[in-house]
């Protein structure tokens, strides 16, 4: 799939709201929620989009001194499976390990199988589990962290 990576900008908010309501339904970002994130400070959030313009898919990490969080991954029904989660996961990854931080921290709902395959053939390993997470399902997620070297090329 071609797509272009790009910085999010509040341009994208319409179609980030979209993204999210189906990705996400009741637990989706709300429009301040999302404007917030990509303008907010310490953070990096990246659209993939195609080349009609359409966002396909989107994520961001918010960077503290040595730790990193990804904050969302959400990829378009229609687009999954054709590796855009990955290079969106790998460019959040980069773009935090430019920044100097030495691990990457994501919570993932329990049930999400395919994000969790994602993350765990990224390098990412399963820390602990935080009950009733996600609001208002009352899923749990699994707390996953991914250690980082400062050259891409040393194994994880």
């Amino acid at each position: 799939m071609t797509v272009t990576l790009r910085p999010a900008g509040l341009e994208d908010t319409d179609q980030l709201v979209q993204l999210e309501t189906e990705c996400f339904g009741v637990e989706a970002w709300t429009v301040a929620m999302i404007e917030d994130e990509i303008t907010g400070p310490y953070r990096a959030y990246l659209v993939a989009q195609a080349p009609d313009g359409t966002v396909l898919g989107y994520g961001g990490v918010f960077m503290g001194l040595d730790s990193a969080e990804i904050m969302t991954l959400a990829v378009a029904t229609a687009a999954r499976g054709q590796g855009l989660g990955r290079q969106l996961l790998d460019a959040l990854i980069a773009e935090a390990r430019q920044a100097g931080i030495l691990q990457v921290m994501l919570e993932v709902a329990v049930d999400l199988e395919p994000a969790i395959g994602l993350y765990l053939s990224a390098g990412f390993e399963n820390v602990g589990l935080r009950r009733n997470y996600y609001q208002p399902s009352g899923r749990d997620a699994h707390v996953m962290r991914l250690a980082l070297t400062a050259d891409p090329a040393v194994p994880r």
